[in-house]
């Protein structure tokens, strides 16, 4: 984590893991291979974590459901003596160059994508988001919000309060604001 993953080396993360080498290399054949373990275990239970909430009945309206993600991801980014949100920002760097990592992590970032299209819609049905709003639309925005959060791009010490209030900020200088005030 300190130098990046490119830079990291096999040794490096023996070394840390306090495991022998054999050990770890029983397990897995390479550094990349053990990047995308790590990198699908940790998605598989985001998901696990994230796809109740977009299921819920009755499904909270946007505003609230948006704290609940949001939570959750700090939730499960904590650890304690490392930074997973770093370590994300990281495993979307090495996805770059690495294809299998590119297509996992694509996979999960689409079929997320897809319940938050399912969730627009459920919100444009019970009359939470303004008829003209794309479901793909909102769903995208919420997704790029999201993942800025879980790769942890920026942090709340960083976070300056304009920034974490302009997209709100926004939807209400709009003649029509996708998402209507909860009643």
């Amino acid at each position: 984590q300190k130098n990046g993953l490119h830079a990291t080396t096999m040794e490096d993360i023996i070394r840390a893991s306090g495991l022998s080498a054999g050990a770890v290399y029983s397990y897995f054949k390479g550094k990349d291979e053990l990047i995308l373990a790590a990198v699908t275990t940790s998605l598989g239970t985001l998901r696990a974590l994230l796809e109740p909430l977009l299921k819920a009945e009755p499904l909270p309206p946007p505003v609230k459901l948006t704290e609940r993600i949001m939570s959750t991801i700090d939730d499960f980014s904590k650890r304690e003596g490392y930074d997973l949100k770093r370590i994300a920002l990281l495993g979307w760097s090495e996805a770059q160059r690495n294809e299998n990592l590119h297509a996992t992590m694509r996979g999960f970032y689409a079929a997320f994508r897809d319940l938050l299209a399912g969730t627009a819609l459920r919100w444009k049905e019970e009359g939470l988001l303004h008829d003209g709003a794309s479901r793909d639309d909102v769903a995208k925005a919420l997704l790029a919000s999201y993942s800025v959060r879980s790769r942890g791009s920026y942090s709340r010490r960083r976070r300056s309060k304009r920034y974490s209030r302009r997209p709100r900020r926004a939807w209400r200088q709009q003649e029509r604001p996708p998402i209507k005030p909860h009643r």
